[in-house]
């Protein structure tokens, strides 16, 4: 069980997210294990909806992504490090299936 698109690798290895460290938009590598938990909620200004690359306030840093302001999720991923991962998968459900299918302790919470 795996999902992919062009920013997002998911599978029994772990979570690769593309173009994550800035300058070099090299990857960053988080096991699967290490997820504690996830925030699901909608993209918005304030979740980052015209955020390219980065953070506003270190408490999340979003990948480069050119195509997140045409996504409707933002999902922020807590791998217990002081800053969360805030990405847009192209198909959140099924990240969301596959995430939960592969590490079933992983609490998935979602913000309206």
């Amino acid at each position: 069980m795996n999902y992919r698109d062009p920013q997002i690798t998911l599978d029994q290895t772990g979570l690769r997210l593309r173009h994550y460290y800035f300058p070099l938009a090299t990857t960053k590598e988080i096991s699967v294990e290490r997820i504690e938990s996830i925030k699901v909620a909608p993209l918005t200004f304030r979740t980052g909806k015209w955020r390219a690359w980065g953070s506003t306030t270190l408490k999340s840093w979003m990948p480069l992504d050119l195509g997140r302001s045409k996504k409707p999720t933002v999902i922020f991923v807590d791998d217990g490090h002081r800053i969360t991962s805030g990405i847009t998968p192209a198909n959140p459900q099924d990240f969301i299936a596959v995430l939960t299918a592969l590490n079933p302790k992983i609490k998935v919470l979602q913000r309206k």
